[in-house]
């Protein structure tokens, strides 16, 4: 028996594979594998290639050994077409054709998050506006937003003759012509059409803010304000002008802006008939016939009809000149100012005497050349 086992253990140590570590002899002759396991005890089951005698203990080892000997290939790489015997070097190749891809970094994040963002907001408003890309649930807000651009009103007040956009709008303004206003504030006695108004009324006596910017922390009162100031840090304006393009935040400056292009002054003055574009002109204004001027300068204690003017003033005490001229770099206290110097660099002269066709850089020398004239 020890014979017929002695070619099968010649032939196992004729072609020790390359990775298997040599048996170890001991003084006594017998010989320890790896790990110190007898070698004469009876070899387990194995592989042996019949054309070179290799053995091996997995048969999947052995076929991809028979390849060196046959004429098939092995595993071609389908990018190069290069050929490898062994599935390792295969597949170790194979990750020379994968780019890797960088770990995403924060603005990749950020992005990630937006995209995200805006796939959402578009799967829960399918309904977008072509003209400044505002999205709404359901068509009929987009139809009711459309009345922005075109300006159409189609709710008419019988009553008054206003016209509405709306006609949630249109219904409250009817209860204008009501005498009745059945919600009453308890702090003021103010009465109001609906409790909606009175709740949002009520807020002015608690303080109370209940809508927040998620971008700056401000407050404020009612949605619509909120919704108005959210503009700000979106730059989204949504209210264009026809007749120049200009555009604006919120629809009652476009309402003040047109009247420029009308000439349209709604706000007379009861005293002296002079007309206005805004309310706040007439109120400043009707403060030269009262001598009202409750802004008063802490610094000085001098007062003003107007905040603006206030603010001019203030300059003179912080030094604070915001209007620098691009091209020297001359700093003034007001707009007036930098208007006046730049005409030093462009030579132009803007005051022109109506008598005689002389031109003057400032209004002051023409007020002055035109007494001449009637001397």
């Amino acid at each position: 028996m020890g014979e017929d086992a002695q070619p099968e253990e010649m032939a196992f140590r004729s072609s020790p594979r390359a990775s298997e570590p040599k048996p170890e002899v001991n003084q006594n002759g017998s010989s320890k594998g790896r790990r110190g396991i007898p070698q004469n005890l009876p070899v387990e089951p194995h592989f042996a290639c019949k054309e070179c005698g290799d053995a091996f203990r997995l048969k999947v080892l052995l076929v991809q050994h028979q390849r060196i000997h046959s004429e098939e290939k092995g595993w071609e790489c389908g990018d190069c077409g290069q050929v490898f015997r062994g599935v390792f070097e295969f597949n170790e190749h194979r990750k020379s054709h994968v780019a890797v891809e960088p770990r995403p970094g924060p603005s990749q994040a950020l992005d990630d998050a937006t995209e995200k963002r805006e796939q959402m907001e578009e799967e829960a408003k399918p309904f977008e506006c072509e003209e400044c890309g505002k999205r709404f649930k359901k068509n009929a807000g987009l139809s009711q937003h459309l009345r922005v651009h075109s300006r159409e009103k189609p709710f008419d007040c019988e009553e008054c003759g206003r016209s509405f956009k709306v006609d949630t709008h249109f219904f409250r303004h009817q209860r204008l012509h009501i005498s009745e206003k059945p919600f009453a504030c308890k702090v003021c006695s103010r009465d109001f059409l609906d409790r909606q108004e009175l709740l949002k009324h009520q807020r002015v006596h608690s303080g109370q803010l209940p809508f927040d910017c998620d971008d700056c922390g401000k407050s404020f009162r009612a949605v619509n304000g909120l919704a108005e100031h959210q503009r700000i840090h979106s730059g989204a304006k949504p209210y264009g002008c026809a007749h120049c393009g200009k555009l604006f935040r919120r629809s009652s400056e476009l309402t003040k802006h047109r009247r420029i292009h009308t000439g349209e002054k709604p706000y007379e003055c009861g005293q002296c008939g002079k007309a206005f574009r805004q309310s706040s002109s007439l109120l400043e204004h009707q403060r030269i016939h009262t001598g009202e001027r409750p802004y008063a300068c802490g610094d000085c204690g001098k007062a003003f009809r107007g905040p603006s003017d206030l603010i001019k003033h203030r300059r003179i005490h912080s030094g604070l000149k915001p209007y620098e001229c691009d091209k020297c770099g001359k700093a003034f206290r007001r707009s007036s100012g930098l208007s006046r110097h730049r005409r030093t660099h462009t030579g132009a002269r803007c005051c022109e005497c109506s008598e005689c066709g002389r031109v003057f850089k400032r209004w002051s020398s023409l007020l002055k050349h035109q007494p001449t004239h009637h001397e």
